[in-house]
């Protein structure tokens, strides 16, 4: 634990964690040093500075020692300014090729870097020191001490030169478009992001903490940098999901907060949508139904979101179909979450559930077979989710399971109908386990009369589907003694078999009526 937190001030941020770096830096080379004049003293005692100098001032100007000192320290402090201009003079064009490249707000990131200020303080304080040597270096102001301030002088000029390593080593990091937005990401706090609603729009652009953040995401989807892309990304729901969690702010501000978050990861969709970069979009799908998820945890969904979302489905689905799938997924899951929040008494909307309803049959009419399938298994899950204390979402979604089914036969959808027989099939289990006879029959009706369209080769598989469904419900009925049901299940497979042409099939119909008896 001791070495974890020693190991955090070494690579921390803060003025504090990096002063005590460098503090650290100094401390070691000066032991260094120690222990290197202490070697040399032991084979030479001229070299014995600790003990005193063997010679006063008049004796080393006579022997020329402070004329050779003279111009090793000038030399020394010449080093040390040609140093310092030309790191910085590197540093500002770093700076200005990263604004250029990200955004103009990577600025600030390198303005409140520690290392470049420690490090020109540090360069400033030797060279005026050395200044400062050369002044008085001959003329006994120092007394006994001037070996020592020529030591020390040498001392931290070694120091200085030590010190560009670890800077080198920093500024490399910033460059890095992962560490810029980590460093962003600590500057979003609630007073930036719900200032944002003040009047002040001419502020805004400067008090926005997401816009940075934004701006390295555009640039990165521009130059196909993908990982950059989802970098910014998951720090922007990083950092504002905190806020959604706070018991300190209240629910209007958490909207706020929210509001502004779902319009960012949206606008990144749109654009990766438009550069054809599916894999981001991918990626904000997935963070929008994280972000979702959790306001609906906190009591509160976005109308914007979710009407958002129907609008990318509507035009999603020219330009790659799979994106409406994953939008009916996603709402599906905030519905199932808006339930379980009902439950508490949080929430009374069920325009999530009419969206996702509108999306999924949008899939269906234009002959998506995957999407539809994936949309009536979210009705299955919400239906499944809902059964106990909510009849009327579970209404509403065996009605859309109805709906789907017919347009999944009509559009010939192999997988959606045969999908669709069977949830509806299990859909009026569920009703008869209810004791709810009235809207089992009206399944079985339904089912019954979409067996009538299944006539096609690519809808066989559905057929037997939809017989099944009516066989396991008259099972269950049989086997519950509701006998209405288990007898309107025999009827519908006597129409079915009359029906039929091919006598193996009626043979079938058969075998599974003679189990219903």
């Amino acid at each position: 634990m001791l070495l974890e937190n020693i190991g955090e001030n070494f690579e921390g941020p803060s003025w504090s964690n990096r002063i005590f770096f460098y503090f650290c830096l100094f401390s070691s080379l000066l032991i260094i040093f120690l222990l290197v004049f202490i070697s040399f003293t032991a084979i030479n005692p001229d070299f014995a500075i600790p003990n005193g100098p063997h010679y006063n001032t008049t004796e080393l100007r006579n022997m020329g020692f402070f004329d050779n000192e003279r111009y090793l320290i000038s030399a020394l402090v010449q080093s040390l300014a040609a140093t310092i201009a030309l790191v910085i003079t590197l540093s500002l064009v770093a700076v200005q090729l990263a604004a250029q490249s990200y955004s103009a707000r990577v600025i600030d990131v390198y303005k409140n870097n520690p290392d470049m200020w420690i490090l020109l303080s540090i360069y400033i304080v030797v060279i005026f020191y050395g200044l400062g040597l050369l002044k008085v270096i001959d003329i006994g102001v120092a007394g006994i001490n001037m070996e020592f301030a020529i030591f020390a002088a040498y001392s931290l000029g070694f120091f200085a030169f030590v010190c560009l390593v670890p800077y080198i080593v920093k500024t490399l990091d910033l460059l890095k478009p992962s560490t810029v937005i980590t460093l962003l990401a600590e500057e979003v706090t609630k007073e930036k992001l719900l200032k944002r609603w003040e009047k002040e729009w001419d502020e805004i652009a400067e008090n926005d903490p997401l816009q940075p953040i934004m701006e390295i995401i555009i640039t990165s989807l521009e130059r196909n940098d993908n990982e950059t892309a989802k970098n910014g990304l998951v720090s922007i729901v990083s950092s504002t999901i905190p806020y959604i969690e706070s018991s300190e702010l209240s629910i209007l501000e958490k909207q706020r907060i929210a509001i502004f978050t779902v319009e960012y990861i949206i606008e990144v969709g749109k654009y990766a949508i438009r550069k054809e970069n599916w894999e981001i979009a991918r990626v904000t799908l997935r963070k929008l139904n994280d972000f979702g998820i959790k306001t609906i945890e906190y009591g509160f969904i976005l109308d914007d979101l979710v009407r958002e979302l129907n609008t990318q489905s509507s035009d999603l689905s020219d330009s790659y179909p799979y994106f409406r799938g994953g939008i009916v997924h996603i709402l599906g899951q905030f519905v199932m979450r808006y339930i379980e929040q009902i439950n508490f008494g949080k929430i009374d909307d069920k325009t999530t559930l009419e969206t996702m309803i509108k999306v999924g049959e949008a899939s269906g009419k234009e002959g998506y077979d995957s999407d539809t399938h994936r949309y009536i298994e979210e009705l299955l899950s919400i239906y499944l989710k809902s059964t106990k204390n909510h009849e009327d979402i579970a209404k509403i979604v065996i009605a859309a399971a109805r709906r789907i089914e017919a347009t999944a036969l009509n559009n010939k959808l192999k997988k959606a109908s045969q999908k669709g027989a069977n949830v509806l099939g299990d859909m009026a289990l569920k009703e008869l386990e209810k004791s709810k006879q009235e809207e089992t029959f009206q399944i079985i009706d339904f089912l019954a009369e979409m067996e009538k369209r299944t006539d096609d080769e690519i809808l066989e598989n559905t057929k037997y589907e939809i017989i099944e469904s009516i066989v396991k419900v008259g099972l269950k009925a049989k086997q519950s003694d509701f006998q209405d049901v288990r007898l309107k299940c025999i009827a519908q497979l006597n129409n079915i078999g009359n029906r039929a042409a091919d006598i193996n099939f009626k043979k079938k119909i058969n075998d599974w009526i003679k189990k219903l008896n």
